[in-house]
């Protein structure tokens, strides 16, 4: 982006607009991909419970990509409609949105944490010894 807004900028740049415009934007793809362009990819699986992971992951990341192309195929009509403070109003309404959800959860999660804690859990002492259980569970045949 600085190469271009340059090229634009200093007149003597100006015949390298083009080659300069390819240049950043590989310069800046290439440093969102090894930057934050992969969080997503890497946290999602682990949110999921690992029955569901497979089908959750893909319909998330699914859903990252429609949004992506989505906001980038209306994102200039937008904002020379509406403007592009209240273009980024709204981006951050729905980022807001998803604060109070995710905080909202957290303490439903925690809730039922503490409820679970304050409940009196029992432990019967082994029958054998620990490194005779140990051993049961390696060697055993795995159940089905």
């Amino acid at each position: 982006m600085l190469l271009l807004s340059l090229s634009f900028t200093w007149k003597v740049l100006a015949s390298y607009a083009a080659p300069l415009a390819v240049v950043g934007t590989v310069l800046y793809v290439l440093s969102f991909s090894l930057g934050a362009g992969p969080v997503p990819a890497l946290l999602l699986p682990e949110i999921f419970a690992s029955r569901i992971r497979a089908k959750a992951v893909s319909l998330s990341l699914g859903m990252h990509w429609i949004s992506n192309f989505v906001i980038g195929l209306f994102f200039l009509s937008v904002v020379n409609k509406y403007g592009i403070s209240s273009v980024y109003l709204g981006f951050s309404a729905v980022c807001l949105l998803a604060v109070l959800y995710i905080a909202e959860t957290e303490l439903e999660g925690m809730r039922s944490t503490t409820a679970l804690a304050a409940c009196e859990v029992t432990e019967e002492e082994p029958s054998a010894p620990p490194s005779a259980m140990a051993a049961t569970l390696f060697l055993s045949p795995p159940s089905a």
